[in-house]
């Protein structure tokens, strides 16, 4: 009969605690996908993470539920070596995406690995699990990009809703044509449906979004061809004025009706309506007594 050996492991990598964490379980395709690593040192001690050899010291398992194991691009994150004061924690952050595939639809499931030197170990994490889904198509545009000396090429610019939880939000997100690239997926903030949002293209190709985020509050968000925001401002109604996107025929394209909004100046004093209960206790009585 063969004996089983099980050498236990070194009590100082039990002693270091290595924490996953997901800012959410559930996000658009191609949008970033943040992981926060926390590694606490409770060895009593300081350790060194990695080696002189630069290895990489987090490293990550990451499936595709059903589907098995996803490989990262270029060997995944690297990270210099780190010495963590006994006692110590850190936390690092890293945008799953830039070095796996996560674009398809479907459940996925990810868990940290850290490289413990002195004894050539890896200590892993918990597992978190999250799902990749996609928006409603809410509007689309093609712009073409020309660049000296290259054909003509073209992105696709599109608006897409999103039901997070209790809420809707609004994303955007840019895909080349040719190559089916995605430039970028991101949210542009919260979005009330009582309306439909406004988007259109200016002179330039920006994107120009417009649309209800709260009680009579629109957000107008103007984002370049390669996806980088440009500009932010709220709008707000003013009295019976509702703003909304005008289109010149110059191309240029501005907010017309309502006002900016001004976080800093006070709110106005609504109009108070009272009830024939709330009458000083000392008015006279014009009541005509019951006959």
């Amino acid at each position: 009969m063969m004996a089983v050996i099980f050498v236990a492991a070194p009590r100082a990598v039990a002693q270091l605690q290595v924490t996953l964490e997901l800012n959410r379980d559930r996000y658009v395709a191609f949008e970033p996908i943040q992981v926060t690593v926390t590694i606490a040192n409770r060895a009593g001690k300081d350790v060194i993470l990695g080696d002189a050899s630069g290895r990489n010291w987090l490293s990550f398992n990451v499936d595709r539920i059903g589907e098995g194991s996803i490989l990262a691009h270029g060997g995944g994150p690297r990270l210099r070596p780190h010495v963590l004061g006994r006692g110590e924690s850190i936390r690092e952050t890293i945008s799953l995406g830039r070095f796996y595939p996560l674009g398809g639809l479907g459940n996925y499931s990810v868990r940290a690995n850290v490289y413990f030197s002195e004894f050539g170990q890896h200590l892993v994490s918990n597992v978190r699990s999250f799902a990749v889904t996609d928006g409603s198509l809410l509007w689309k545009d093609k712009i073409g990009i020309n660049k000296p000396g290259e054909p003509t090429s073209y992105r696709e610019m599109s608006l897409l809703s999103f039901q997070e939880d209790d809420k809707m939000t609004l994303y955007v997100r840019i895909r080349e044509e040719r190559t089916g690239r995605v430039l970028a997926t991101y949210t542009i903030g919260r979005l009330v449906l009582q309306q439909e949002p406004q988007a259109t293209l200016d002179g330039d190709s920006n994107l120009h979004a417009f649309f209800l985020t709260g009680p009579k509050m629109y957000r107008h968000i103007v984002i370049d061809p390669d996806g980088k925001k440009l500009a932010e401002e709220v709008f707000e109604t003013q009295n019976n004025s509702v703003p909304e996107l005008k289109i010149a025929q110059s191309g240029a394209v501005r907010v017309a009706g309502g006002r900016l909004y001004d976080p800093s100046k006070p709110e106005e004093p609504q109009e108070v309506v009272r009830r024939l209960t709330d009458r000083p206790a000392d008015a006279p009585n014009d009541e005509v007594p019951a006959q």
